[in-house]
């Protein structure tokens, strides 16, 4: 009988504890998606591109892996955004390409703004993103850069209006978009996978928008080009492979020079046939590069995380107990 009765007790503060954490994570979640949300009815409610706005000039750097038809679709999307100063758009594609050498030649003679280099053949030894990266923020003529792939699609065209207009303000060095996977028919995607992509979102979107920025997406990301070479750079994570979108980010942003922005127009679709794969393989990057990211998450995140750790646990141990 005594035996009964104390694991009944056991059974009543594991399942305590399971409701218990399982409120933390819905209200964790609720705060950081509201949080998000009011953030984006703000950047909605922002006025409308004005004639003779003060806007900076924006050089558009799109890396590419010799995807031809990708950028043949992409690049007038870019080309072609309602934007009140100039703009220019540097493809710089991973190694020699005659194709794509031909196929920006030929849009070359319609966009006198657009221009191609190349990452050089047999550059193994370090990241050839970033080397890419380098090489476009090198070749800018202006003074913001935007980061975007070949991946990605564009479907507004306030886009570049959306993301740059923060940089009227001379203390905003760094604006971080958003863009979500574009799930078009036929491609694989679990709902685990996609629901993992969008709590990771949530997370990093609200630490941002709480001054505490340290990661964005390779996808959509804008800063001023001055910044990129006082930071000296990816030097301090060259040898790596990965950390283009969060190590250096995580450098250069600080409580008062970083903007998100998350209306409609400014978010971007990315492309990819099986996104169990790539948001898997993304995950991993990231694991693999917070151990060089200085602690700038948010306590709520954290008490999410242990939360939901604490609850596996419980769940556990009240099925082994029966």
């Amino acid at each position: 009988m005594n035996f009964l009765l104390y694991t009944d007790i056991r059974e009543w503060i594991l399942a305590s504890v399971m409701v218990l954490m399982c409120l933390i994570c819905s209200l964790t979640a609720f705060y950081l998606g509201t949080r998000a949300k009011n953030q984006r009815r703000k950047c909605e409610a922002m006025p409308p591109e004005q004639p003779g706005e003060d806007l900076p000039g924006v050089s558009v750097i799109v890396y590419s892996q010799d995807a031809v038809e990708a950028l043949e679709m992409l690049l007038p999307k870019i080309l072609h955004q309602r934007y009140g100063a100039p703009i220019e758009v540097i493809v710089v594609n991973e190694g020699e390409s005659a194709d794509v050498r031909n196929a920006i030649g030929a849009m070359q003679i319609a966009y006198r703004n657009l221009y191609l280099t190349f990452t050089p053949n047999g550059a193994y030894s370090l990241s050839r993103k970033k080397l890419a990266i380098t090489l476009g923020v090198k070749a800018a003529r202006h003074p913001v850069v935007v980061l975007t792939t070949v991946d990605v699609s564009v479907e507004s065209d306030t886009w570049l209006y959306d993301l740059c207009r923060h940089f009227r303000d001379s203390s905003t060095e760094v604006v971080l978009g958003y863009a979500a996977p574009a799930m078009e028919e036929g491609t694989k995607a679990g709902s685990a996978a996609i629901l993992d992509f969008g709590i990771t979102s949530l997370t990093w979107i609200s630490a941002a928008i709480a001054g505490n920025a340290y990661r964005g997406t390779e996808f959509n990301i804008a800063y001023r080009r001055e910044v990129f070479f006082a930071n000296k750079g990816f030097s301090g994570s060259l040898n790596l492979h990965f950390g283009d979108d969060d190590i250096f980010i995580n450098e250069i942003t600080n409580r008062g020079n970083t903007k998100v922005e998350l209306a409609g127009g400014s978010i971007l679709d990315f492309h990819s046939f099986n996104y169990n794969i790539s948001l898997r393989q993304s995950e991993l990057r990231r694991r693999f590069t917070e151990q060089f990211i200085r602690n700038k998450h948010n306590r709520l995140p954290k008490l999410a995380d242990a939360s939901f750790v604490v609850w596996t646990a419980a769940t556990a141990a009240l099925i082994l107990i029966d």
